[in-house]
């Protein structure tokens, strides 16, 4: 049982993450093709739509990416239930769960609230109802938020690919056992202090025929979850995005400090100018509104073009404005 968990995170955090690789630049095309829709920003200011507009395909993006993990993870936990190992998986955790206060048939919702990773809550409780014991099911419930729902995947996947780039799979099956464990913890305190009342049932459990799982099956159980996460991503993933991105930007600069960073900004303008003026490039920087268009052409430039492009031996100029100070590199490869 142990080696199908491991081999359940090897399989889709590791593997899966690597195919992210092949992901993420058709989604950072889509990002930038958006991006190009929105109003240009200026040297010391960008147009609120087009900041609102970078950060909501940001968020909804970074979600996105995480789709052919939980597509492998979804795929085997559904060949784990079709094929009849769930329940022998239960009836072993049996005898653990029960020692915690819980009850055999916890592991279903367990399954479905993340003991696996990559869960939900919701159908989590909702399948506790098939529990006959009052106090498993009461603990079952309230300990359920402490497994790993799809909501944390993303962030702990980010951070392991991030700190543990050797070891993921170990690292995420160290994290989903923690998570266990903190919470037949939670539901051994809970059954000897305010559940201790409660009534109790034995655990009686059909024990089904091994077979193959049916592709079908597979399929269509990978297509719901998948489309409820898909839902998440634009409903509770953006409206929260919406939140955030209010509270970042708003009440925003005071008026002393807009003129400060203004000043500063014309202050830094008039030195560049004026170190510039004897260079044939002139004419190409002498207004403001040039010096935006290079600054965003060059934006726009770093984020289309692959590290190893610039490998190529091509000539490139570009200005460069710090603190007031300026630099001139020709030939930038």
């Amino acid at each position: 049982m142990l080696f199908v968990i491991y081999l359940l995170y090897d399989l889709s955090i590791v593997r899966g993450y690597e195919l992210t690789n092949y992901t993420w630049p058709l989604l950072a095309s889509f990002k930038q093709f958006i991006v190009d829709l929105l109003p240009p920003s200026t040297l010391t200011s960008s147009p609120l739509i087009r900041e609102f507009g970078v950060w909501m395909v940001n968020s909804v993006l970074a979600l996105l990416n995480y789709i052919p993990i939980f597509i492998i993870l979804f795929a085997i936990i559904a060949i784990i239930e079709d094929s009849g190992y769930m329940a022998r998986m239960a009836f072993i955790l049996d005898r653990v769960f029960r020692s915690y206060g819980l009850h055999g048939q916890s592991i279903l919702p367990y399954v479905l609230g993340g003991v696996f990773v990559g869960g939900c809550a919701v159908p989590a409780i909702m399948a506790t109802k098939g529990i006959a014991d009052k106090r498993a099911k009461i603990a079952t419930i309230l300990t359920i938020p402490f497994l790993n729902c799809l909501a944390k995947i993303p962030f702990f996947v980010l951070l392991v690919s991030i700190f543990f780039v050797e070891s993921k799979a170990f690292v995420m099956f160290f994290i989903s056992t923690i998570t266990i464990m903190v919470a037949l913890i939670m539901a051994k305190l809970l059954t000897l202090s305010v559940l201790k009342t409660e009534k109790t049932a034995p655990f009686v459990l059909e024990m089904p025929n091994y077979h193959l799982p049916r592709i079908k099956n597979v399929f269509l159980s990978v297509k719901n979850k998948i489309w409820l996460y898909l839902k998440k991503v634009a409903t509770i993933v953006v409206a929260v995005a919406a939140v955030l991105f209010v509270l970042i930007q708003f009440p925003g600069l005071s008026q002393e400090s807009a003129k400060k960073y203004e000043t500063l900004a014309q202050q830094g303008l008039e030195k560049f100018w004026n170190q510039m003026q004897n260079s044939v490039y002139f004419y190409s920087i002498n207004t403001r509104e040039k010096i935006d268009a290079l600054l965003n052409y060059e934006e726009t430039y770093k984020k289309q073009t692959r590290p190893n492009q610039n490998k190529g031996g091509f000539r490139k100029t570009r200005y460069t404005i710090q603190t007031g100070q300026c630099s001139f590199l020709q030939n930038y490869s």
